[in-house]
This record gives structure tokens, sequence and C-alpha cells, in this order.
């Protein structure tokens, strides 16, 4: 779980950060689709990172707005 977390916190701050490469767009991707296909994994994952935004202080409501809008587009692939 913490895996994930760390991996979307990395997409996160590209994202805002505006320095997102293709490399980092296909890994984004692969990640999406995993979890698109997985929805429980997704509701734990957010549940989790939640979590760990309202201890650390961070804007739960933005990092929220862009894991379910901007994070991906679904296309789950049958896994």
């Amino acid at each position: 779980m913490s895996e994930l977390i760390a991996q979307l916190q990395v997409y996160y701050a590209q994202w805002v950060e505006q320095r997102v490469t293709l490399e980092d767009e296909l890994a984004r991707g692969s990640l999406a689709d995993y979890l698109g296909c997985h929805p429980e994994v997704l509701s734990e994952v957010w549940s989790a990172w939640e979590t760990e935004l309202a201890l650390t202080g961070e804007d739960m409501d933005a990092t929220g707005a862009w894991l379910h809008f901007f994070f991906w587009e679904p296309r789950p692939e049958d896994h």
C-alpha cells in the first residue's frame, strides 16, 4: 500500500510542478489502469493517503481532486 501511495505522491508532485515526461505519463497510465481494474485498492490507497495528508496538514481537497479527476483517464484493461 505504501508503495502505491509513494508512486501517487511522485505523480502528484510532478503534476503540480508541471514537469511530467512521456515516460512518467506511460507509468502513470499503467498505474491508472491497475487502479481502474481494482477499485477496492484505489479506495484503500486513498483512505490511507488521506489520513497521511491530514496528519501532515497537507491539502486533502486539492490532492483528492487531482486523484479523482486529473490522475487518470479510466481505461481499465482485463488483468
